[in-house]
């Protein structure tokens, strides 16, 4: 058996001593702890884990600058028909609005501690989400 020595190490299986940086013995003892994987497999891998293709699109939570469409009643009809109007304005811009961009633009029209803003909230989520629960508010619309 050699002595241990700076900058050597000891191979378990033959006890011979190789440089601290070898990977592998002259008797073929890996000494990495992990597989060694070739450059072209690690691309492969890359690839599987690209992102889908961006369909041009940009996702709007919360908008600057103001609404295009101004809101003009309450009610359930006019509100279904303000959603599909500020929807289409935003796919003809190339833009996705969330539930949340939609109900940000209804504070430009009534602040949001009124009992107007939540009436017209609960209206939106209703709509968008085709029940009464607040919770649903970060899904994305899908068009």
């Amino acid at each position: 058996m050699q002595e241990k020595r700076q900058g050597k190490k000891q191979c378990p299986d033959c006890k011979e001593l190789v440089g601290a940086r070898s990977l592998k013995c002259k008797c073929g003892f890996p000494f990495w702890k992990y597989p060694v994987v070739s450059q072209q497999k690690q691309r492969e891998e890359e690839k599987k884990r690209e992102l889908p293709p961006i369909t041009g699109r940009i996702t709007i939570s919360y908008p600057a600058g103001k609404c295009p469409i101004k809101l003009e009643e309450l009610d359930e009809p006019t509100i279904r028909e303000w959603i599909y109007r500020v929807l289409d304005y935003g796919i003809y811009n190339n833009r996705n609005y969330t539930i949340d961009a939609i109900i940000y633009f209804v504070r430009e029209f009534y602040p949001t501690y009124t009992s107007e803003f939540q009436d017209a909230k609960r209206t939106i989520i209703g709509i968008l989400c085709g029940q009464q629960d607040e919770g649903n508010s970060r899904e994305m619309l899908e068009v």
